[in-house]
């Protein structure tokens, strides 16, 4: 599976997603991510890629012009239009089914907002999937919003090879809402 992420601070996702499991997974060739920083696709010769919302009111909106050019360079790579994943807290909440049916994808594109959001034309026109990764407000959420993707799709991969271990490739998260019992490590008194 690739993952071609649209952001404005491809380091910051970098640095998030090559550690851990996901970093294993990419070692050994199950997954692929692509940073794709958005600014390189600006016209603007200040590598601007905001600007005032149309009507006025406060923040700054990202600009369609790089984000629909970015998301085309990668449609142009690949050789189709793969399904694009607009990660907002306006979708329904991300979850296991979602998971799973993402991991079934050969590519997938995520796109991480900035600023007030982003101008809406480009998204009628790029984007297939509005997730939400939950009910909060984050700082610098760029950096951490792919994680759950990249991860959840995992444990439908083959997992043994990434953790190291013969677990079931079922996800370590309970699929049915409930809580399980309380994880210890030994000993099992602690002084």
């Amino acid at each position: 599976m690739r993952f071609h992420i649209l952001t404005l601070f491809p380091d910051m996702v970098e640095q998030g997603l090559n550690t851990s499991i996901i970093g294993r997974a990419v070692e050994k060739g199950i997954l692929s991510i692509e940073a794709v920083n958005i600014r390189d696709y600006t016209l603007d010769r200040h590598k601007k890629v905001d600007d005032y919302p149309y009507g006025g009111g406060a923040g700054m909106v990202m600009q369609a012009q790089p984000i629909y050019d970015a998301w085309q360079a990668i449609v142009t790579k690949i050789g189709y239009r793969p399904r694009t994943v607009y990660l907002t807290p306006q979708g329904p909440t991300f979850h296991q089914g979602m998971a799973k049916e993402y991991a079934k994808e050969e590519d997938l594109i995520l796109l991480c907002g900035h600023y007030e959001g982003i101008d809406e034309r480009v998204l009628e026109e790029i984007v297939t999937d509005y997730v939400s990764i939950g009910d909060y407000v984050l700082n610098c959420r760029k950096a951490i919003l792919p994680a759950p993707f990249c991860h959840a799709t995992l444990p439908v991969s083959n997992t043994a090879d990434i953790r190291g271990d013969f677990r079931e490739t079922t996800p370590s998260l309970p699929t049915d809402r409930c809580l399980t019992h309380p994880a210890l490590v030994s000993p099992p008194h602690r002084q």
